[in-house]
């Protein structure tokens, strides 16, 4: 693939006309495997929920005739996220094992394959391959590794853990570009410590409501209830109208139905019960998905 094609690509902004495009240049050269795979991975980024048969087509004449294993092995990861997308949970983990045993270096690749076996409740197997993933002397794999580490053992509830993973990170080349994300981990663990001093002292430094994140307003109407802090947990409800999607909002309203629950705030309770009902629903309709809670 020419690096003038590539630009090409790059500034068509409708993905019609960019799908046009790339089965031009495919229809010229149908043995250009960089092609082949560059089409998979677009038609795969347009909508990753779908099952496109075409997507496997693609990624498959790369594995199967390409002669670049650097190539191949590309190919066989994004087919194994295509697999994964669709809940082909085996056949993607057959993919990623078959990219580590020949290159196992390939840390974006046990990063991919941790957060499957996270998918597949299998706790411990993520672990031990966000536990490999720090080996990489790439920041950027540590981070995940990092982050994800984290963020297992927290719901886990296993706050030590996630305490120690988190000072790991502090002292492994960490960046300030990262300081959001550790105010909030802090701030979790300690309120699942109930060190509430602790855990409000780091909630103040977290700064915006980053989706990254989670659902750093929701965080704070937990913590905000537990110490009775009705200023800040008035704000922390006002900023929850901040996450717009139907499947935040399905997981705010059960959030707040726990802590309704919690609280013996039984109205409260049957009022966030049902709006969720409702939202599962319209999502249900919206996207014929079968979700189960």
């Amino acid at each position: 693939m020419l690096k003038e094609e590539q630009k090409e690509i790059k500034s068509i902004k409708n993905n019609k006309q960019k799908e046009k495009y790339y089965r031009h240049l495919i229809s010229e050269r149908k043995t250009d495997f960089f092609l082949l795979y560059s089409f998979a991975e677009f038609l795969y980024s347009i909508n990753h929920k779908k099952d496109n048969p075409e997507v496997c087509y693609l990624l498959d004449q790369v594995i199967d005739n390409s002669n670049n294993i650097q190539l191949i092995n590309k190919a066989k990861m994004k087919k194994a996220q295509f697999l994964q997308s669709i809940a082909k949970y085996q056949s993607a983990e057959i993919l990623y094992m078959e990219v580590l045993k020949s290159n196992p270096n390939s840390y974006k690749c046990s990063i991919l394959l941790a957060q499957l076996k996270y998918k597949t409740y299998e706790v411990e197997k993520a672990k031990k391959w966000l536990r490999y993933t720090l080996n990489s002397t790439q920041r950027k794999y540590r981070t995940a590794a990092y982050r994800n580490l984290i963020e297992l053992y927290i719901n886990e509830e296993d706050y030590d853990h996630a305490l120690q993973i988190v000072q790991n990170f502090l002292s492994d080349d960490y960046t300030k570009k990262y300081e959001n994300f550790i105010s909030f981990s802090l701030a979790r663990i300690y309120r699942g410590k109930k060190d509430y001093d602790q855990a409000c002292y780091y909630m103040d430094q977290v700064t915006g409501l980053h989706h990254k994140l989670g659902n750093p307003a929701l965080e704070k109407v937990r913590l905000y209830t537990e110490t009775n802090n009705i200023e800040k947990l008035e704000k922390a409800y006002n900023d929850l109208s901040f996450y717009q999607s139907i499947e935040d909002k399905i997981d705010i309203e059960y959030n707040l139905m726990l802590i309704d629950e919690q609280q013996q705030n039984l109205p409260n309770r049957e009022k966030h019960k049902n709006k969720m009902l409702s939202l599962k629903n319209t999502y249900r309709q919206q996207f014929n998905d079968h979700l189960k809670w």
